[in-house]
């Protein structure tokens, strides 16, 4: 399962909560390259850890790196009795900001799941990953390098940057809204019903009336209130508060991000006369941290699948397009395949993702 934007914002409003103005006391590294911090709060200490997953908070045992990185190694270091000052998510986006005093710590929940360290004046001091692509650069020392911002923050958008979006449109309004917000497929269809505008309405037509009913019904179902958490999952994602029929299925955003962590190990008071049952809880431990890395990893790919979804939704919806128009000109596997094979020659992008279509599937490369 994953975390919508949504929900992540919900995760991050009950941290700030639970941890701003606690202090950084020790950063250990786990197997899965997650991190676990524990913060002395004034309620008592507290253990987050920051994985591929989410952050969450914990009072499970986990086995920490037997040879932590030296990334793991100067973090530590570096934050060691740090006040955590804030906790933020930009723009809604999968970015999670741990705010010290001369820096903050940046989280991102993308396909690479990276953290940052960045200073008082946004340069790089030290990072899990580095990373270099057309868009970003990520080097130490130099300043960090802020994600294109691809999609609106449904909790401020307003109507008339809505309307620029939508008049620029080939498409219909769910589908337009779903490639222009940092939003989830359920909540797009829920604001549409909720506005009285069907969802196969061509974006261009959208009325000045519908635009703003749209607007107030993003603002309204974004709205971070912890009293109406009732997390639930739909189609693989976790939505944090209930929406239309759905029915609550877990207790917090937490616990389902806890979930698949091993359960706590009581303390040890077994002596020499009790190797045999030791052996067993440490075998037992073992067992436990392969189940968990596993579920991380899965959770990683479904990251990656989704995210490859996401980002190329308009593109495998005209290709989806194109073989159905095909198929009603009574068109063969092969004419079809030609077809988008000229069209590539003629230096369309889309089509040239096209590899092969069949009646059973269709394989694309991206």
């Amino acid at each position: 399962m994953e975390l919508t934007n949504l929900a992540l914002a919900y995760q991050l409003k009950f941290l700030e909560q639970e941890l701003v103005d606690g202090h950084v006391n020790k950063i250990q590294e786990l197997p899965d390259g997650g991190l676990r911090i524990k913060i002395h709060t004034l309620n008592g200490t507290r253990d987050l850890v920051v994985s591929a997953g989410g952050p969450y908070l914990t009072e499970y045992r986990q086995e920490a790196k037997k040879n932590p990185t030296n990334f793991a190694l100067a973090l530590g270091q570096m934050l060691f009795n740090k006040k955590i000052e804030r906790i933020e998510q930009p723009e809604l986006d999968r970015v999670c900001v741990l705010g010290f005093s001369g820096g903050a710590l940046r989280i991102e929940f993308f396909p690479q799941f990276n953290i940052v360290l960045v200073d008082a004046d946004n340069h790089a001091l030290v990072y899990r990953h580095p990373f270099r692509d057309v868009k970003r650069v990520l080097r130490k020392g130099e300043p960090y390098p802020a994600r294109p911002k691809p999609r609106q923050n449904p909790q401020t958008v307003e109507p008339a940057q809505l309307e620029s979006v939508l008049k620029a449109s080939a498409k219909d309004i769910v589908r337009t809204l779903m490639g222009a917000l940092n939003s989830g497929p359920l909540l797009v269809e829920t604001i549409l019903e909720e506005s009285g505008v069907p969802k196969m309405t061509p974006a261009s037509e959208i009325s000045p009336a519908q635009l703003k009913k749209i607007a107030l019904n993003l603002h309204h179902l974004h709205e971070i209130d912890l009293k109406k958490m009732a997390p639930f999952e739909w189609n693989g994602y976790i939505y944090p508060a209930l929406i239309g029929t759905h029915e609550k299925g877990f207790e917090s955003v937490n616990a389902v991000l806890n979930e698949p962590v091993s359960r706590p190990l009581p303390p040890s008071q077994e002596t020499a006369r009790h190797q045999d049952e030791i052996q067993k809880l440490r075998k037992s431990m073992e067992e436990q941290q392969r189940v968990k890395e596993k579920l991380e990893q899965e959770i990683l790919e479904n990251q990656q699948k989704g995210q490859l979804i996401y980002e190329h939704f308009i593109e495998i919806q005209e290709i989806l397009d194109a073989i159905a128009q095909g198929k009603e000109k009574k068109k063969t596997e092969k004419e079809i395949m030609e077809a988008f094979a000229q069209a590539a020659r003629n230096k369309n992008k889309t089509a040239a993702h096209v590899k092969s279509v069949s009646r059973d599937e269709i394989i694309t490369e991206w």
